[in-house]
């Protein structure tokens, strides 16, 4: 990955190699702080960390990235099971409002056309290249589809509608001290 490629994704622009459209996840990040980042995992992958270990790093993103997308797809189908079988996990107000505000941000990520900081974070470990390990490479054909934009943002606001129209028919149940 060249500098100039490190530009172009730092003002929002797609991959250059694999082109892949995104699941779940972006917020934009200023420029300063992705250069800084760029330039540290630059030096460190040349000086004291062989490719390995930054492949690695690059693997544990990409599981947590999956875990975040096993919690909000999950929660689409478990909320309102949960609900119905008592369940108290389901209706916990603080679990509530982390899968809506993932799913709102998800959403916001689509229509503002950015990409995911997870994403972004990958690459720069990877340098835009496909994954090398065996967990990566399946995890990331998992949530990475080679669709157009459109689909997502129809899918997205779908499953958005779901999660708020979860909070009127599921209602969460408010803890009493």
């Amino acid at each position: 990955m060249t500098i100039a490629d490190f530009k172009f994704l730092s003002k929002g622009g797609a991959r250059t190699k694999g082109a892949y459209t995104h699941i779940l996840f972006a917020i934009p990040v200023p420029n300063i702080l992705c250069h800084t980042i760029f330039l540290l995992w630059a030096n460190l992958g040349k000086c004291c960390m062989g490719k390995t270990v930054i492949v690695f790093f690059a693997d544990i993103v990409l599981a947590v990235h999956f875990c975040i997308v096993i919690f909000i797809t999950s929660g689409f189908f478990l909320i309102p099971i949960g609900y119905t079988a008592n369940w108290g996990w389901t209706s916990n107000v603080k679990f509530r409002i982390s899968h809506c505000g993932m799913m709102m941000f998800v959403t916001l990520e689509t229509i503002l056309g950015t990409t995911c900081p997870l994403t972004y974070l990958e690459n720069i470990l990877r340098g835009i290249t496909q994954p090398e390990s065996f967990i990566g490479h399946w995890i990331h054909r998992l949530i990475y589809w080679d669709l157009p934009t459109h689909i997502f943002f129809i899918l997205y606001c779908i499953f958005l509608g779901w999660t708020l129209l979860m909070w009127w028919i599921f209602p969460p149940k408010r803890s009493r001290p």
